[in-house]
Parts: C-alpha cells; sequence; structure tokens
C-alpha cells in the first residue's frame, strides 16, 4: 500500500511533464496576441488547440509559401522578354522539399490554433483565431491561415489550367 501514493506521485509527475510544453505554448501565445491588441488588458482567451510542429510540418508550410509568393512576385522572362512559366523550377523546388519531408518528422515547437476575445472601451465584442507556432525558447510566429493558402493556392492552380 504504501507503493501506491509512490505510484500516484510519479504518475502526476509524468503528466505533468506532458503538459508543460502545452502550458508553454498557451502562455507564450496569450502573451503574443495580448501584446498585439490595441488594449491588452480586453483579451479574453477562448479556445486553445495544441499539435505537435515537425520540421516535416515546417516543410510543407515553407514550400506552400513558396509557391504563393513566387506566383505573385517573380515574372521569368527569356532574352526578347516573353514571359516564362516557372513550372521546372516549381518542380525541382517541390521534388527536393518532398525528399525532406518524407525523411524528418522530429518535432521542433507546438503549433497552437487559439480562439479569443477581445472586448472594447465601448463594449463591443470581437472573435477572433489565429494559427500559431510556439517554440520552446518562448518564440512564437503566426502562421497564414490555412484557409486563406488553400484558397489561394486554388485560384492558382485554377489560373494554371
Amino acid at each position: 500500500m504504501k507503493s501506491a501514493p509512490l505510484f500516484l506521485l510519479a504518475g502526476s509527475a509524468l503528466l505533468a511533464g506532458c503538459n508543460s510544453s502545452e502550458r508553454q505554448a498557451k502562455a507564450a501565445v496569450s502573451e503574443y496576441v495580448s501584446s498585439g491588441l490595441g488594449e491588452p488588458g480586453y483579451y479574453r482567451p477562448e479556445k486553445f488547440t495544441f499539435r505537435p510542429y515537425t520540421r516535416k510540418d515546417s516543410l510543407a508550410y515553407a514550400a506552400q509559401l513558396a509557391e504563393l509568393t513566387t506566383a505573385d512576385t517573380v515574372t521569368f522572362r527569356d532574352e526578347a522578354g516573353h514571359v516564362l512559366p516557372h513550372v521546372a523550377a516549381s518542380a525541382a523546388n517541390k521534388a527536393s522539399i518532398s525528399a525532406k519531408l518524407a525523411a524528418d518528422v522530429t518535432p521542433i515547437a507546438t503549433y497552437v490554433y487559439h480562439t479569443y476575445r477581445e472586448q472594447s472601451k465601448t463594449g463591443r465584442i470581437m472573435r477572433d483565431s489565429g494559427e500559431f507556432i510556439a517554440y520552446p525558447n518562448g518564440t512564437v510566429v503566426a502562421l497564414v491561415p490555412r484557409h486563406v493558402r488553400e484558397a489561394r493556392l486554388k485560384q492558382l492552380q485554377a489560373q494554371k489550367q
């Protein structure tokens, strides 16, 4: 019977250790969001959703942003000034990234989807949400929301056809 309290103590320590990265991510994201608002005192957190963020996720996100950025800002031209498609360069980048994606699923941070409310001085309440990456050192990066990236990528695909 004396080992039961020790077992419970060890079990609770393990559970606390598993959630410490989520607690750190929650605190970091809360600080990041509230400091970005006009009146940080009116920030009201609602829901947090966590999952491990891996190198694979990071590379996939970077590849999507590169595709969107290249499509929006870079125009390739030949010597005569004719616009060239950049499909070959894009395919080469995707091939090199694909090899890296398949290989590395090491967790590097915590992905956080967060919904919150902001109340203005006049009492008006606005709801918002965001996608964030919280690194173990406390750095928080706001992501371009997935629905925005996917919609823009669909538009690009439709334009190519």
